[in-house]
This record gives C-alpha cells, sequence and structure tokens, in this order.
C-alpha cells in the first residue's frame, strides 16, 4: 500500500524521466495510487502544489500531479479555505485540475463564494491576490460529471 512518500517520489520520478504525456507511467501510477488511504493520496498530491521542496519541474510535476488528484477525488480532510489558501503561492495557473477538484470535493457553488469572499480580503495587486483570482476564473468553469 502506497502513502504520501511513496506517491511523492513515483509522480516525481514519473514527471521528470517522461512527462506528463506518457500513457504507460500513467497507468502504473494509477494502479500505485488505488491502493493508497484517501488521506495519503491527498497528501500525496496535492503536496505537489503548496511544498516548496517540489517545485522543480514544477508544471510537468503539477500536470501530472492534478491529473490524478481530480481522477481520483480523494476525499480533501482539510476545511475548504485551509484547501484555498494553501495552494496560490506555487500552484501553476495552468492546472485547472486543482480548482476543479475543489469544486467535485465541496461544490462549484461553495468554491465559487469562499474564493469570491478570499479575494476582498487580499490586497490588490499580490500575486496571491492573481492566484486567488486565477483559481476563481477554473472554478466557475468546473462542470460537474454527469451520472
Amino acid at each position: 500500500m502506497w502513502n504520501r512518500e511513496t506517491i511523492i517520489e513515483k509522480v516525481k520520478s514519473a514527471a521528470d524521466r517522461y512527462g506528463v504525456s506518457n500513457v504507460q507511467q500513467q497507468k502504473q501510477l494509477i494502479i500505485g495510487c488505488e491502493q493508497a488511504s484517501d488521506s495519503e493520496l491527498f497528501f500525496g498530491l496535492f503536496s505537489f502544489f503548496y511544498d516548496p521542496s517540489l517545485q522543480e519541474n514544477k508544471i510537468e510535476r503539477q500536470q501530472l500531479a492534478g491529473h490524478l488528484l481530480l481522477e481520483f477525488s480523494p476525499i480533501c480532510p482539510l476545511e475548504l479555505d485551509g484547501a484555498i489558501y494553501a495552494i496560490p503561492t506555487f500552484w501553476d495557473y495552468s492546472i485547472e485540475e486543482v480548482p476543479w477538484y475543489l469544486c467535485k470535493n465541496f461544490g462549484k457553488v461553495n468554491v465559487v463564494k469562499s474564493l469570491t469572499e478570499i479575494i476582498l480580503e487580499v490586497e490588490d495587486g499580490s500575486a496571491i491576490k492573481q492566484g486567488f483570482k486565477t483559481l476563481l476564473f477554473w472554478s466557475k468553469l468546473y462542470k460537474a460529471e454527469s451520472s
């Protein structure tokens, strides 16, 4: 059973060596991640969006982690505001899977409402505010999957 450290190492290795579009590597990651608990899966994948030590090869790593995060959609052990505040410092704005993951877990209406309120509280012109605005942009575009 994979834990968060194993997940981090496997995603780093796959992204750094093969990039995000290697289907065989993605399948191997999916098989390994299927064995992980929601908590280990969440922290293993979500770490790529807040941990400064994981920012080398940032876009490839975040694309792969974001894809897996949305695919598995483990229950988020953080409160919505905590998850939102963890993201904007290192998150690459092109990785829409992260805000979509939040929408899938907490509901689009709740995510949009929280981000709208947070944006009003953050200093204008800051990079953090721009990150929240981009999270809001992607959240508004989220479309729930049909059953």
